[in-house]
């Protein structure tokens, strides 16, 4: 069963609204609630997302690359 676009419109938001929600407790933790302090640990929690699947899909398809030969 294949996704439709609508289907990964929504997977999308909801990941959108969680990033979202994630960034903002982080701001309002930290007590300054200014745009730029909103978009730094933005653009840190996408990084921490970011660099672990990067990570990971790296090694996955050097695996697979290995089973090819």
């Amino acid at each position: 069963m294949k996704m439709k676009k609508w289907d990964w419109f929504i997977v999308l938001l909801l990941i959108a609204v969680g990033l979202s929600c994630l960034t903002m407790s982080t701001t309002w933790m930290i007590g300054s609630g200014s745009f730029r302090n909103y978009f730094t640990n933005f653009l840190q929690i996408c990084l921490w997302i970011v660099i672990p699947v990067i990570g990971a899909g790296i090694i996955y398809f050097l695996i697979k690359s290995k089973k090819g030969d």
